[in-house]
């Protein structure tokens, strides 16, 4: 299971996508996916805060459409920016 701490980091993170998602970016403009340690160095880079591997490991099981282990930019950020935006309807 996910801790309350685990929680409220990755809850931190989401506030601060925009951020990542520049990082997000570059693998994304050189076509390349991104794994676990890539996305925990990108996370904390951007925002400050570190994932712990098991945050990482579930956000990989949930968002990793097609079982690569890798997330591409429109696994992760395409999926969180829509829910986003559909929120604030």
């Amino acid at each position: 299971g996910i801790t309350f701490e685990e929680f409220r980091i990755f809850f931190q993170f989401l506030n601060n996508l925009e951020d990542f998602a520049i990082a997000m970016q570059m693998y994304n403009y050189a076509n390349r996916p991104i794994g676990q340690d890539e996305f925990a160095r990108a996370v904390y880079v951007a925002t400050g805060l570190k994932l712990t591997r098991h945050l990482v490991n579930t956000v990989f099981k949930i968002f990793d459409v097609d079982h690569d282990d890798q997330l591409s930019y429109k696994e992760f950020i395409g999926i969180m920016k829509d829910r986003l935006h559909r929120g604030s309807w």
